[in-house]
């Protein structure tokens, strides 16, 4: 899964656009084909029909996340069961535009 993130991240990189304006349908343009095959050569097997239900459920995932983390007392990422630090094992399966709305809406309430 934390292939699927960095390949929608690099496609939201390029086309310059969130998460939520991207179209993953440009996965199938060679380039993007490509770049599944060599540099995440784990998705090459996967259809893309398989590929955007994977992405689908990540996006909900993320959504339900950045609702959370604002909540969280990070100082007890130490203690292994603890919220924090659950949520710093999965960091990698975060969107890099959910998690930039997140710090972005964290700075606005804290100002």
């Amino acid at each position: 899964d934390t292939n699927i993130v960095s390949l929608v991240n690099m496609l939201c990189k390029k086309q310059k656009k969130s998460l939520h304006q991207v179209n993953m349908d440009s996965l199938l343009l060679p380039e993007y084909r490509e770049l599944r095959e060599v540099t995440f050569s784990g998705l090459k097997d996967m259809s893309h029909e398989q590929l955007v239900k994977r992405i689908n459920v990540l996006k909900k995932f993320n959504r339900i996340i950045s609702t959370v983390i604002p909540l969280v007392n990070f100082e007890m990422i130490q203690r292994s069961l603890s919220t924090a630090a659950v949520l710093m094992d999965v960091r990698g399966l975060l969107f890099q535009s959910i998690a930039d709305d997140i710090l972005r809406n964290i700075i606005k309430t804290t100002n």
